[in-house]
Parts: C-alpha cells; sequence; structure tokens
C-alpha cells in the first residue's frame, strides 16, 4: 500500500494493464483523490496520437477527467472540486511530473496516466462513499486498488465495473 507521500506511484510502478490505483486522502475539510496506472486503461494503446481518430479519443478521455461524472461524492457531503492536476506525455503533452528535467519528451513503451483531483468538502461528517465513473468510459480499466487514508483511519478496496463505489468507513 502506498503513503500518501507516495500517493499515486504503486500502479505506474508495476504497470500492469487494466489495474490501476486511486488514492484518496483528507486532511480536515480537503480531499485529494489521485488516480494512476498505465494509460493503456484510458485509451487501450499508449503511444502518441498518430490520426484524427486517436487525438479524438484522447481529448474524450481528458474531457471526461476534467468532468463532473468522473467521480462524484455523496450529496450531502457538498464536496466541491477546486483543483485538478494531470500529468501523463500523452493526454497533457506539456505537464510535468515532480523532479522532471524537462529534457525530451518521448513517449515510451510504458506511459502512465497521473490524475489529481482536488475537493473542499463542507459537510465531511457526511461524506459516505465516492462513486467513480472512471469504469464507463474507460472499460479496460479492469480494477482500481483503492485506498483512503482518513485522519483517524486507513483501508482499503477492490473497485470493478461491478462495483464502482468506494465506501468511506470512519
Amino acid at each position: 500500500m502506498a503513503s500518501p507521500v507516495q500517493a499515486g506511484q504503486g500502479a505506474a510502478d508495476t504497470h500492469v494493464h487494466g489495474v490501476g490505483e486511486l488514492d484518496v486522502i483528507r486532511e480536515g475539510n480537503a480531499l485529494s483523490v489521485v488516480l494512476s496506472g498505465p494509460l493503456y486503461n484510458l485509451l487501450g494503446s499508449e503511444a502518441a496520437p498518430a490520426s484524427d481518430a486517436d487525438r479524438q479519443k484522447v481529448k474524450r478521455a481528458v474531457a471526461f477527467l476534467r468532468s463532473e461524472t468522473a467521480l462524484r461524492f455523496n450529496p450531502e457531503s457538498r464536496c466541491k472540486r477546486v483543483d485538478l492536476a494531470l500529468t501523463s506525455d500523452v493526454l497533457n503533452p506539456h505537464s510535468h511530473a515532480p523532479g522532471d528535467d524537462h529534457q525530451g519528451h518521448t513517449v515510451g513503451p510504458h506511459s502512465d496516466v497521473l490524475m489529481r483531483w482536488e475537493y473542499q468538502c463542507d459537510n465531511m461528517a457526511a461524506l459516505q462513499q465516492l462513486d467513480v465513473g472512471l469504469f464507463k468510459l474507460f472499460p479496460l480499466m479492469a480494477e482500481l486498488r483503492a485506498q483512503a487514508v482518513l485522519p483517524k483511519r486507513r483501508f482499503e478496496a477492490r473497485l470493478n465495473p461491478a462495483s464502482a463505489v468506494f465506501r468511506l468507513q470512519y
């Protein structure tokens, strides 16, 4: 299990197609959700788009990741997205990972994606679940190894297309 400092690194390190990681980290009323894993899970390929159809697929993927339907919390929690960041040489070729030396960004045989959403929740006590809509647009994503790091608790779950709701246990 990745630590909060290493959130999002495990799936990218092992690079197993169809499997990714989803880390949920709460600090006060702030909530971070980090998705990491092979780019294959989103596009069925890890190569830079070569055709108009490939470029459209990338645009749809990015639009969905930035949409409010990619992740949804139960409404009583009143969570509002305040920031997001996408790191991927294919989906966002101008993004740079921490420690990047900004040299040539060539897409290697195993490209990964790192997506971070930041939320502020007005009623954190009511936060019960996270509905992960990612499986709907990305059918090659077979499993997400989810973990939550809450102030007094840490736990894991396996999410998949048939079970895409991460229950946040307090």
